[in-house]
Parts: C-alpha cells; sequence; structure tokens
C-alpha cells in the first residue's frame, strides 16, 4: 500500500511537470493520456527497470573491453 501510495505522488509530480510543458494543442493525445493518468495505473517498478537497463548497458561495454584483449 505505501509503495502504492508512493508511485502514485511520484506520479502526480511528473504528470505536473509534463502537463506545464506539453501543449495541448500540438499533442492533444499526449495531454489528455497526461491528465487521465495513463502511465500512472501499469504495474512496471521503473526504478528498478533503469537501474537493471543502465547495468545491463555497462556490463555489455565491460564484456567489449575485455574481448579487445582477446583479440
Amino acid at each position: 500500500m505505501a509503495r502504492e501510495m508512493a508511485a502514485s505522488a511520484e506520479y502526480d509530480g511528473h504528470a505536473a511537470a509534463l502537463g506545464s510543458v506539453i501543449d495541448p494543442q500540438r499533442y492533444p493525445a499526449l495531454a489528455l493520456a497526461i491528465e487521465q493518468q495513463a502511465f500512472g495505473l501499469d504495474e512496471t517498478h521503473w526504478a528498478e527497470g533503469d537501474l537493471r537497463f543502465g547495468l545491463d548497458r555497462l556490463l555489455d561495454g565491460y564484456e567489449q573491453f575485455v574481448r579487445s584483449f582477446e583479440t
């Protein structure tokens, strides 16, 4: 429950920031999606996913670095 509340508060902050820079005339579908919290209702743990993605890219780089010494 606490995690869901924190995620909701985090989304509200992001939605407010996006809402202040997204022009509804230019991007009506995106503005409507943000207004209706379309991106805040998923079960994705973005912080974990971002960490995992970044770590994977870092390890890919190390792998290529090590392989450069093998050839």
